[in-house]
């Protein structure tokens, strides 16, 4: 499945702690990393996961074990249908390998382009 991964102005990956969540209105899924040499490739992935966007991303950033990665974390996210999430989130954990969070839904795996691709 395709999915469209957002970037913010001038086309940059959005800052996890700045980015204004009262104007996200998506569900589907995310992924929250620590850049490292420039690209998303070398960096870090620190979470994943699914759900309203917004109320998902606002719950991460007062979590301690998210924000011990930071400063400067990047976050996107993509919008699929809640039938596909979880099992799009198995996905993206599977590849990604993400520092934080080790239950994931009981889904089976819906592979996805990733955010590396972007």
């Amino acid at each position: 499945m395709y999915v469209d991964w957002v970037k913010c102005a001038g086309g940059l990956w959005c800052p996890f702690d700045y980015i204004d969540l009262s104007k996200i209105r998506a569900h589907g899924v995310y992924v929250i990393w620590k850049p490292s040499g420039g690209t998303f490739r070398h960096s870090a992935v620190v979470r994943v996961g699914n759900g309203d966007i917004a109320s998902r991303l606002a719950a991460h950033r007062m979590e301690t074990a998210i924000n011990r990665h930071g400063p400067d974390l990047l976050v996107t996210w993509a919008e699929v249908a809640g039938l596909f999430s979880g099992g799009v989130e198995v996905y993206l954990a599977q590849q990604l390998r993400p520092l934080v969070g080790q239950r994931f839904p009981l889904a089976v795996p819906v592979e996805v382009n990733l955010p590396i691709s972007a």
